[in-house]
């Protein structure tokens, strides 16, 4: 149990110093399952416990926990492998939070209350539960980015004092030990079972220290990027203009525009829409340049020689999504095509040449884009994202080029193979690169990947889908 305290105290500050972000780190998953085991052996050791004491009503409503517990555990496993059961969260969560306050009532106000340190900790409990259950009814009912955010941070801090559930437990176990009295029948069976507990124990101690430092390391790399300074942000994003779109309702869309070099009024240029992924979020119209390779990538001078195009790269604003894919997030599609609009009427730009291109976030919104308006875009280049197979036949006319990676735990690779099959079952030719051997970030692939560029820039909207032969690209 005190394992058990370790690990969560571990976990809480880690999910402070991340947030959502914790849940990208690519061991994240395998440290859940450490998490969750380990939890569940501590389930067990206090339902062994009210069921000796003839505490029945706590050992009753430990069950219930337990099972809703699992039943939480599995919808979230789903969430973090496949993004499966999305739509099943939130009930769950209600079920399972309102078990572990029904539980902490039981302790408080039955037999097993008349121990000081049980009731502490019902007491704990009923608290942190309550608190959970607001936060959740509260950011589902308030779609406000300023307040979810807000409601984020504080469910970080309940995250913490959850943790402190289990030393009420601890102490009253230890007040246990002071009270045994020995005779055979209680020697052998505490020899039992402190055999059975220290070999799970020592099972569990091996997993924590074994990924508890993977967990760490992959943590610390991410808080030393997120903490990067804003410099390189800065500087990248310096040649992109800086602009605001307000939209006929007051919506305001921050993005970030490149002209092609020599900009000729009398030529029509293509438009690249690039969509950044989550390190892009925000309101300071900076570091989604950071946050997108594509706009890296074509804003680098030989490419901007080469294919010359405007880049337009808006910035996502936080708990927003591009349009579709993340439940809860509300999306902002219909500004970026306001916005494109406007830039056509100010700049000759070429109807039958946009382009969408985007990753991670961007990869949802690439493909949310291309199906909601399938006619506007030449081609379309969604890297390690996630769209809806039911739309597939609105897009088999739509050029594109999927990229992703096979161990990609953010954004599970099936995500990209389901709608590549679907638009394939339903006619259309699409490109599909997949790198067995990487994770989420396949940046380096990407840019490696020979006639990319060419391939993109040659499409134009009404065109047939140009095929190529094979070239040095994982291909599928």
């Amino acid at each position: 149990m005190a394992l058990n305290f370790a690990v969560a105290l571990f976990q809480s500050i880690t999910y402070i110093q991340l947030g959502p972000q914790t849940f990208t780190l690519q061991s994240f998953v395998s440290w859940f399952v450490t998490m969750s085991s380990i939890s569940i052996v501590t389930t067990l050791i206090l339902l062994k416990y009210f069921h000796y004491k003839g505490f029945w009503l706590a050992f009753s409503g430990g069950i219930i926990v337990a099972i809703t517990s699992l039943g939480r555990f599995y919808v979230l496993y789903n969430l973090l492998t496949v993004r499966g059961l999305e739509s099943y969260y939130a009930p769950v969560s209600f079920i399972d939070m309102g078990a572990g306050i029904l539980y902490s009532i039981i302790l408080i106000f039955s037999n097993a209350g008349k121990r000081l340190w049980l009731r502490v900790a019902g007491g704990l409990t009923f608290v942190v539960g309550l608190l959970f259950m607001i936060t959740l009814i509260w950011s589902l009912k308030v779609a406000v980015p300023q307040v979810n955010g807000s409601l984020d941070i504080i469910s970080r801090w309940i995250s913490f004092l959850g943790a402190f559930v289990l030393v009420p437990y601890i102490l009253n176990f230890l007040t246990e030990l002071k009270t045994v009295n020995e005779n055979k029948a209680h020697a052998k069976l505490r020899n039992y079972l402190a055999g059975l507990l220290l070999v799970m124990g020592l099972g569990a101690l091996v997993a924590t220290l074994y990924m508890g430092p993977k967990i760490a390391n992959e943590r610390n790399g991410l808080l030393k990027w997120n903490n990067r300074g804003p410099e390189n942000a800065q500087r990248l994003a310096e040649p992109f203009e800086a602009r605001i779109y307000v939209g006929n309702r007051g919506d305001t869309l921050k993005y970030r525009l490149l002209r092609p070099i020599n900009y000729d009024s009398t030529k029509k240029y293509p438009l690249v829409v690039c969509l950044h992924g989550g390190g892009g979020w925000g309101t300071d119209n900076i570091k989604q340049v950071e946050g997108s390779w594509t706009a890296q990538m074509l804003s680098k001078y030989y490419n901007m020689e080469k294919y010359h195009a405007f880049l337009f790269v808006p910035q996502c604003p936080p708990m927003h999504s591009w349009g579709g894919g993340i439940p809860n997030y509300p999306g902002i599609d219909f500004l970026v095509f306001e916005t494109m609009g406007k830039l056509e009427k100010q700049y000759n730009i070429d109807e039958n040449r946009r382009y969408v291109m985007g990753e991670s976030l961007g990869g949802y919104g690439t493909w949310s884009l291309i199906c909601k308006k399938p006619n506007m875009f030449a081609a379309a280049v969604p890297i390690c994202g996630k769209g809806d197979p039911e739309l597939a036949s609105r897009i088999v006319d739509v050029p594109m080029w999927a990229f992703h990676g096979a161990k990609d735990r953010n954004v599970p690779v099936s995500g990209s193979r389901d709608m590549i099959e679907a638009i394939r079952e339903a006619g259309g030719n699409p490109r599909y690169s997949e790198f067995p051997d990487a994770s989420h970030i396949i940046s380096e692939q990407f840019y490696s990947t020979p006639d990319l560029l060419d391939w993109v820039f040659e499409q134009k909207r009404g065109e047939q889908f140009r095929t190529y032969a094979e070239d040095n690209s994982e291909k599928k």
